[in-house]
């Protein structure tokens, strides 16, 4: 298997996805294929740490990932952290 096929398999549901929402053809396969890259994080491995600007869209297939949001008011003292859960089996 060489590398174009690898990452064509990874991409794979991503464009299933896209199938299911609306459908596209192979130019727009093509596009997709050519515009979204497959990354893995490992256990404990951050997507986005404070400080970092988001420039990248992504796209769970399989895990789980954990959200915080800290939320600032003017009328409380503290800050708010909130956390939330996100489990991801695939489509």
């Amino acid at each position: 298997m060489n590398k174009d096929d690898i990452i064509q398999s990874q991409i794979e549901p991503l464009l299933d996805y896209f199938q299911k929402v609306i459908p596209i053809n192979n130019e727009e396969k093509h596009l997709v294929t050519e515009f979204f890259k497959p990354r893995l994080y490992r256990k404990k491995q951050y997507v986005l740490q404070e400080g970092d600007v988001c420039n990248q869209f992504n796209f769970i297939v399989r895990g789980c990932l954990r959200m915080y949001k800290i939320e600032y008011f003017h009328f409380a003292k503290d800050s708010m952290i909130t956390k939330r859960w996100g489990r991801f089996l695939g489509i």
